[in-house]
């Protein structure tokens, strides 16, 4: 049997890591699903195969009966809860029309691709013949670009609504995108029918033009129009969250009690449900990577890099006071926030 691995970390350093882990046989950077049969079937037999990245048309449509009895999860266990229906990850596009510094998704050979519309149809018909009922997704530009933003999501809602299902989103719905027009047209699908939209996250995140300053703040005050958006939406019956990013290269300490203060008013006045701590995480390939991928405390530490777990320091933090400001953080928004079993890092 051949063990073959992938993953944005093990793409960063895919030599170091073979030799230092000689059972697996391939390392594949990129997507795998263009050259993965090739693989299997022995054609492709180098040691680092270049996967390259393949657009949504080109992924097949997903069976849940492949992995209905291998103890999968039917409720999610790390995002707001299903209340007991059955659920599933979903993308209806991947990539992102941004560059962020901690995300790869936007990078220039990442573009934004969808899935062609009808074959979302035939997705959708499959996941509930299967009995699915509620979808999670996971898009990083859910509302993709300016442009074409209203369109894409009436379609996709309306796909949705076709079949009766629930939703939350997990990805992100950027605040900045958070206009009227979007709000109205998630307000209005939970207001008939069968399927409601159940959670969304918002997140308030670092820019260039705000990394130096409280992300949260700076937001808020750029797209203030868009604030009454999330009392509309929590109107409508949907939990919406935030979160924010403790310990990043350009947080201080001031920054850090700015950010506190403005997610904790947020959630007073009734903006939010809930703003959530998560830890900077430096990954392979991103912007700070490049400039603080030095003060990782254990670059083959994998499970660090992710977002609850500290492994890095900064030139205003070491990695015991970032987890101390994020255990401050839960501490102080405590008695305003409502917080759920989440079965990760997020505490209740």
């Amino acid at each position: 049997m051949k063990v073959i691995m992938g993953g944005q970390h093990i793409s960063a350093d895919p030599v170091n890591f073979l030799e230092a882990n000689p059972y697996v046989n391939q390392v594949v950077i990129g997507d795998g699903i263009g050259v993965i049969a090739e693989i299997v079937e022995g054609k492709i037999n180098d040691r680092i195969v270049q996967g390259g990245f393949s657009e949504m048309p080109s992924f097949p449509l997903l069976d849940p009966s492949i992995i209905e009895d291998a103890g999968y999860p039917l409720e999610p266990t790390y995002t707001f809860p299903t209340s007991g229906r059955k659920s599933v990850d979903f993308m209806f596009g991947r990539g992102c029309f941004r560059r962020c510094e901690f995300c790869v998704a936007g990078s220039n050979r990442t573009h934004i691709t969808c899935s062609r519309y009808a074959r979302v149809d035939q997705q959708l018909e499959i996941f509930h013949g299967a009995g699915v009922e509620e979808l999670v997704i996971q898009d990083d530009a859910f509302l993709v670009d300016k442009a074409n933003r209203h369109d894409h999501l009436r379609t996709i809602l309306s796909l949705m609504k076709e079949y009766g299902f629930f939703w939350q989103n997990n990805g992100g719905v950027e605040f900045e995108g958070l206009d009227d027009t979007v709000t109205e047209m998630i307000v209005a699908y939970n207001s008939e029918g069968v399927g409601r939209c159940t959670a969304l996250y918002i997140p308030f995140n670092p820019r260039g033009w705000n990394r130096h300053a409280s992300a949260t703040a700076s937001m808020t005050r750029r797209y203030h129009r868009n604030m009454e958006n999330l009392k509309r939406l929590r109107g409508a019956g949907i939990y919406v969250f935030t979160s924010s990013i403790i310990g990043t290269p350009d947080q201080t300490l001031e920054a850090f009690e700015e950010e506190l203060v403005a997610d904790r008013q947020l959630v007073a006045e009734g903006y939010l449900d809930a703003a959530l701590p998560l830890s900077a995480t430096m990954l392979p390939g991103t912007r700070w990577f490049e400039s603080n991928g030095h003060n990782i405390v254990d670059r083959s530490d994998w499970a660090g890099y992710g977002l609850f777990a500290t492994h890095h320091r900064t030139d205003h933090f070491s990695p015991q006071e970032i987890e101390e400001l994020m255990i401050r953080w839960l501490h102080e928004l405590e008695d305003v926030q409502v917080l759920y079993p989440w079965g990760t890092a997020f505490p209740t």
